[in-house]
């Protein structure tokens, strides 16, 4: 078993390397974040809805929270980025033998990821369905389960009074 120390002193990366790397996976795990809020928003606020939707307020809360994100990106994309403060990363990085200077800019508008800015609605919004959804299924199911047990004793007491009446 290697230690760490040992594998460090394998790894032929710099400080600056590893640190550009750390940025760029982490600016790809955003993106990735991204898109699935984008999904996430668009299935929340799809004009197809059921009627009776027992988890509102937490939904709203949802949506609002995603609202605030994808609002602040899409501005952010757009070049005004007046919210946040930006740090920008240089290191080396060889690219087909040659050496070229990589920056990678960090956002540094909070001490987590956008995404978890949201963990707290969804949370409750996801339990409150949880809960609302399996015990309208379990209901639904001890009916479905009722019904069939009736089905099932007045197929059979049929064929006794047939045989009776015979």
């Amino acid at each position: 078993m290697t230690s760490k120390k040992a594998a460090k002193e394998k790894d032929e990366y710099t400080p600056q390397e590893r640190l550009t790397a750390a940025a760029l996976e982490y600016k790809k795990l955003e993106g990735h974040n991204q898109s699935s809020i984008e999904r996430m928003y668009g299935a929340l606020s799809s004009p197809f809805r059921v009627s009776n939707k027992p988890c509102e307020v937490p939904r709203a809360a949802v949506l609002r929270c995603f609202e605030e994100i994808l609002g602040k990106t899409n501005s952010g994309e757009n070049g005004s980025t007046d919210n946040l403060t930006e740090t920008t990363v240089v290191g080396r990085s060889i690219s087909g033998g040659n050496n070229a200077d990589g920056r990678v800019l960090l956002s540094s508008d909070s001490r987590f990821p956008s995404v978890h800015r949201c963990y707290d609605a969804v949370l409750q919004y996801e339990s409150c369905v949880v809960e609302k959804t399996l015990a309208q299924h379990h209901s639904l199911l001890a009916e479905f389960e009722a019904r069939q047990l009736q089905e099932v004793e007045s197929t059979n007491e049929v064929p006794k009074a047939v045989a009776s009446g015979a």
